[in-house]
């Protein structure tokens, strides 16, 4: 571990990215000292705001997206600032750029390298640059912050001097490797790293309820923290954890093991599952005037061809 505090940023593509998979995380080193800063790339209005996406579906023709859109801005950014703030990350830069352009571009990689010099993190967390297969918004802000990391480092067309990024990681590298036939298969995903964030998962539920606008508070919250964060743990012998995927080789002097790491070699079987067992009480954390999804009932027939 490092002597002193360091400085970490979170490159995200959308508001709600900037927590929801390293949100555990980044408050552990909130809490410890560490100065955290978020860089969100986009307004995540037209992809992300699925209130606004909504009314749009249930609209005339006379519908003023644009005007909609530049209404939603604000308020989409104050739910990612008490979102955040709640697990002490309160640094955040907003590039606003649309959320709708998703290819990689030199603009956006300056931009990212930019930040990089005026924040100098130590440590910087962002997307898998091949999640889906890099046709991603998601892949292409990755990629911004590789490259970026380098623009950063030299004496490129940037204000300010160069200034080199120790580590890079990926957040939750397994996250999308299933959602479509690009990614199955590939062996560019891998988990370097798993925090145990048990201690904060209540946060970060709490944080996920201020994200309303994506409909994230309440039950889905709540599931989220089973079907990502419970996944991630149990797969190493955790109640909750979030994974990484380092860039470059971690240099060591002698092999990272910890005390934990030898704990759970005497273990017993009973000790070890009922620490993967342990589970958050979600019911009793429902926000005010929220409560559980009702019985979902399935309709065979929709799945006839």
């Amino acid at each position: 571990m490092a002597s002193k505090p360091i400085r970490l940023l979170v490159v995200a593509a959308h508001p709600a990215d900037s927590f929801d998979q390293a949100g555990g995380t980044l408050a552990h080193h909130a809490a410890e000292g560490d100065h955290v800063s978020a860089l969100i790339l986009s307004g995540g209005v037209r992809s992300h705001d699925w209130q606004l996406v909504d009314r749009h579906l249930k609209s005339d023709d006379g519908f003023d997206v644009e005007k909609e859109a530049a209404e939603a801005t604000a308020p989409k950014e104050d739910e990612v600032r008490r979102a955040c703030g709640l697990l002490g990350i309160h640094d955040l830069h907003f590039l606003g750029l649309e959320d709708d352009a998703e290819m990689l571009t030199q603009e956006m990689v300056f931009q990212v390298a930019q930040k990089v010099r005026e924040i100098q993190p130590d440590v910087i967390i962002t997307h898998h640059p091949y999640e889906e297969g890099g046709f991603k918004m998601h892949a292409s802000v990755g990629r911004a912050a590789l490259y970026a990391q380098r623009t950063a480092a030299g004496s490129g067309r940037l204000a300010g001097k160069p200034h080199v990024v120790s580590a890079l990681y990926f957040m939750s590298p397994f996250a999308y490797v299933h959602n479509n036939s690009l990614n199955q298969g590939t062996g560019f995903f891998r988990a370097d790293i798993a925090v145990d964030i048990t201690d904060v998962v209540e946060k970060k539920i709490q944080a996920m309820d201020c994200i309303e606008s994506q409909y994230y508070g309440g039950s889905y919250a709540r599931k989220c923290m089973e079907m990502n964060d419970a996944s991630q743990g149990n797969g190493v012998g955790l109640p909750y954890a979030e994974q990484f995927q380092r860039y470059n080789p971690q240099r060591c002097y002698k092999l990272p093991v910890s005390d934990f790491d030898l704990k759970i070699s005497t273990e017993t079987r009973e000790e070890m599952m009922t620490r993967r067992g342990y589970m958050i009480d979600h019911e009793a954390t429902m926000p005010k005037g929220q409560q559980s999804v009702p019985p979902y009932k399935l309709q065979r027939d929709l799945y006839d061809p």
